[in-house]
């Protein structure tokens, strides 16, 4: 009896043996035959530490676009590039960056191949005229931060800045010259209430001989 068992454990500890140094077997394996589980290997150019970066920091931001006078919002911005209440028009924009300036707002219900961005008749705003403006609206990206198009069709699709930690935006547009133009009123956009369209305005003097009904807003982003 004793010889019987002296014999097994012989045998036990052998095939253990055999397991143990068999470099092959897989932790499955192992964990199908009650053995331990193989140390990781650290190999060359490698570490065990763990990135500790936050793993649920988005890669784009999407939301919506308030608009208000520092006091009571006013409306959205919608994929037409109108005002209005917050409806399906609303556009949804997406932002790649949490922040900075010359940002394109990507958008996704404003129509095939078109971003949010500013229109314009000129391709610089410092003319004199009343139309020195340019709009929000839908355009086509851009080639560069300065305007593309012609006469009457200049756009601009790289005009958007953004704090991520404030949600402010406000809307630059570049000129031909590499100078920026922001809106030389109180706020950062101007809000047309006759035409209902938000306004870089290029010359204030120019616009306000012939457009009323206009005052300054702001915009915030709302994520969606």
């Amino acid at each position: 009896m004793h010889l019987t068992f002296l014999l097994l454990f012989t045998f036990l500890v052998a095939c253990q043996a055999m397991v143990v140094t068999n470099p092959q077997l897989t932790n499955s394996e192992r964990l199908r035959r009650g053995l331990p589980l193989k140390r990781p290997v650290l190999r060359r150019g490698t570490s065990t530490r763990r990135d500790t970066s936050p793993s649920n920091i988005p890669t784009t931001y999407t939301g919506y676009i308030q608009v208000s006078d520092g006091t009571s919002v006013l409306g959205y911005l919608w994929a037409s590039g109108y005002i209005g209440p917050y409806t399906a028009s609303v556009a949804k924009v997406t932002f790649s960056v949490p922040s900075g300036n010359q940002l394109e707002a990507a958008c996704s219900n404003c129509g095939t191949g078109k971003v949010l961005g500013l229109k314009s008749y000129w391709e610089s705003l410092e003319t004199n005229y009343s139309y020195s403006f340019a709009a929000i609206g839908p355009v086509l990206p851009s080639s560069g931060t300065a305007a593309d198009g012609s006469y009457s069709n200049f756009y601009e699709s790289k005009t958007w800045n953004l704090d991520y930690n404030t949600k402010t935006i406000s809307v630059s547009w570049n000129q031909a010259d590499g100078s920026v133009v922001n809106n030389l009123r109180s706020g950062p956009v101007d809000f047309n209430t006759n035409m209902r369209q938000l306004l870089v305005v290029g010359n204030d003097n120019g616009y306000g001989q012939t457009h009323d009904g206009s005052k300054a807003v702001f915009l915030t982003f709302i994520p969606a």
